[in-house]
């Protein structure tokens, strides 16, 4: 017996890691037993909190999954774009899988896009009525973060999770209101729904850029028919007059321009125009064809320039909104070399013949401001080898790219002495111009007219 005890004190020694004596008693014995019980409960304690650590960080870890899994299947589904877009259907969708993850027991949710306004609801354990004032509150916020209310903050409700939807813009917010069971929304919750708000900005804002970028087409559409249009407003052939030669070019600032020209022969007499409408792009064309179209219905029966000018004053002006005006240069030319000029404050028009130069500036106010105003004209006779030319105020107006205007000293220069046909002297106008402002914008029409009378042949 003695032998088995001395194998056991022993053999508890070891376990211990304690010195043993020689002598094995009673007391030493209970002593080691003693000391291996407690290291015994220390060690279940140990355990015991090492699992319900371990049960924790599952718990966080299953969560975590499930946050993740939210968010995924939220992107899968707002990820898909069709067009026209299919939103409130996939939010719908959406918001169901979000239930799992924040437990809400109703939502609100609003949101803008360009082409609908989005309402979901989903009323839960509340009444319409209490869910409407609800609503109402959070429509009068002005949202620009996450807001939480807490059991305590609103006697209107116990738990209420509002996240504003912000992308390109505020499209809307999502109203998650009390838990589907007891609780408060946490910290995680607020992380999900301000995940799922991003997302739903990102589909509104895809959304948003298509919507423009169609739109942008179709206006690039409609402008380019407004282009067609216009440019079958100025004349394709040049009328064919003996002694007469004529050439005019026209480049607008934007994709439809606002300056407009025309060339008539009548009884074999020239009558030209040269005009600027206020203002660019379509409204500014279809004032043009306005202009264009009356005048011409006038030159059939009026035959007298200053006459003409004048009943077409009238016309437009009833036509025109009050802040819209046309400048116009009116000129007409027979074989004899008799020049008319009406200038309704246009730029100045230039007479040409080799170094003597004259002007013509406005003697009127421009068209489509007091019906009542009767326009002037002024006669000349004119030499062979006189140049007529008029413009619009984007050739004097040009700039270049440190901000300086081309102006008339250049183009007088220009027009010095020059020699050669109504083309060559277009071409040379044009070119000088858009030489001068080379890679700067052009924020004007460019309009340029130039008639050369070569006189009567013998």
């Amino acid at each position: 017996m003695l032998e088995v005890l001395e194998k056991v004190y022993k053999k508890l020694c070891e376990i211990l890691s304690v010195e043993c004596g020689e002598d094995v008693t009673e007391e030493k014995l209970l002593e080691l037993l003693e000391i291996l019980e407690k290291e015994i409960v220390d060690y279940k304690n140990q355990l015991e909190e090492y699992s319900m650590t371990l049960d924790a960080h599952l718990e966080e870890l299953s969560k975590a999954y499930e946050e993740l899994s939210t968010v995924f299947e939220v992107s899968n589904i707002l990820s898909v774009f069709e067009y026209p877009p299919k939103l409130k259907e996939q939010l719908s969708k959406a918001f169901k899988i979000v239930k799992n993850a924040i437990n809400y027991d109703s939502l609100i949710v609003k949101i803008r896009t360009p082409l609908e306004k989005i309402h979901l609801r989903v009323s839960g354990s509340l009444s319409g009525e209490e869910l409407d004032k609800i609503e109402e509150m959070i429509d009068s916020m002005s949202l620009k973060k996450t807001v939480i209310f807490e059991p305590g903050k609103s006697d209107m409700v116990e738990n209420l999770l509002i996240v504003p939807v912000i992308g390109s813009e505020k499209w809307g917010y999502i109203g998650f209101v009390e838990k589907s069971v007891k609780g408060i929304f946490t910290a995680a919750d607020k992380k999900i729904a301000e995940t799922v708000a991003r997302q739903i900005a990102a589909a509104v804002d895809r959304i948003n850029f298509v919507n423009k970028e169609i739109e942008r087409q179709r206006f690039l559409q409609q402008l380019e028919i407004a282009r067609k249009i216009q440019e079958s407003l100025f004349p394709k052939v040049m009328p064919n007059v003996e002694g007469i030669e004529i050439s005019a070019v026209s480049y607008p600032a934007i994709h439809v321009g606002g300056d407009y020209y025309d060339v008539l022969e009548v009884e074999g007499k020239i009558y030209a125009v040269v005009a600027d409408v206020s203002g660019k792009g379509i409204p500014a064309a279809l004032l043009m064809s306005t202009v264009r179209s009356t005048l011409r219905t006038l030159l059939e029966n009026v035959e007298n320039l200053s006459e003409l000018v004048s009943k077409l004053n009238k016309r437009i002006t009833e036509d025109f909104e009050e802040d819209r005006f046309v400048t116009m240069a009116f000129f007409s030319l027979d074989k004899s070399g008799e020049l008319r000029v009406v200038n309704a404050g246009h730029d100045p028009v230039y007479i040409v013949k080799n170094d003597r130069m004259e002007t013509v500036g406005s003697s009127g106010v421009p068209l489509g401001i007091l019906p009542d105003w009767n326009y002037d004209e002024k006669v000349l006779e004119l030499e062979p080898g006189t140049f007529v030319v008029a413009y619009t105020d984007g050739v004097v107006e040009a700039r270049n790219i440190k901000g300086e205007e081309y102006g008339f000293e250049r183009l007088e220069q220009v027009l010095k002495e020059f020699k050669g046909s109504a083309e060559e002297l277009t071409t040379k106008i044009k070119d000088s111009v858009f030489n001068f402002s080379s890679g700067a914008v052009q924020h004007d029409d460019t309009t340029i007219m130039v008639i050369k009378y070569e006189g009567q042949q013998d």
